[in-house]
């Protein structure tokens, strides 16, 4: 039986979708070039704006994610993979 990701895990894939097909590479990682609110994120997951809120800071705090506003840059692609995948 496969276990369900965690909400961290499923915005972490969400976003890292959005950066391989989407993601203009930057100086500190790869930028998502889409304004996404966490209110979107939350109705594209099926949840709330409070766990992607939550989700959104754990990502950040374990350093796979820079936020600023509604933008996002991930820090190392290959990392954040291999996080998702455990």
């Amino acid at each position: 039986m496969v276990a369900l990701p965690t909400s961290v895990k499923r915005v972490a894939a969400l976003l890292l979708s959005f950066a391989n097909r989407l993601g203009s590479p930057v100086p500190d990682g790869v930028r998502i070039p889409l304004r996404l609110s966490q209110e979107l994120i939350a109705k594209m997951l099926y949840t709330d704006r409070v766990t992607i809120s939550r989700a959104v800071a754990e990502l950040e705090h374990r350093g796979f994610l820079r936020r600023r506003q509604s933008s996002y840059t991930i820090s190392d692609p290959e990392k954040l993979t291999a996080f998702i995948e455990e």
